[in-house]
């Protein structure tokens, strides 16, 4: 019966990565300045300036999906 638990946190584990190797790789791309996301940025029309803030928030939230202090607000 212990080896449930051990196999559910492993696979919880297991998607945060693959979740946070997502917004790293989405958020890296912005920051980066990949010209497809230049491109897209600007027939959106915001600005320059959203580009860096979503890839951002994408970097921050794939850290928070990382450290366990950071995924679970306080009570």
């Amino acid at each position: 019966m212990t080896k449930l638990p051990n196999v559910r946190t492993a696979g919880l584990w297991l998607l945060q990565i693959a979740a946070a190797g997502l917004f790293l790789f989405a958020g890296g791309s912005k920051l980066a300045g990949n010209a497809q996301m230049v491109q897209v940025f600007g027939v959106i029309g915001i600005g320059q300036w959203f580009r860096y803030l979503t890839g951002g928030l994408e970097v921050i939230g794939a850290a928070g999906l990382l450290f366990p202090a950071t995924r679970h607000s306080p009570p």
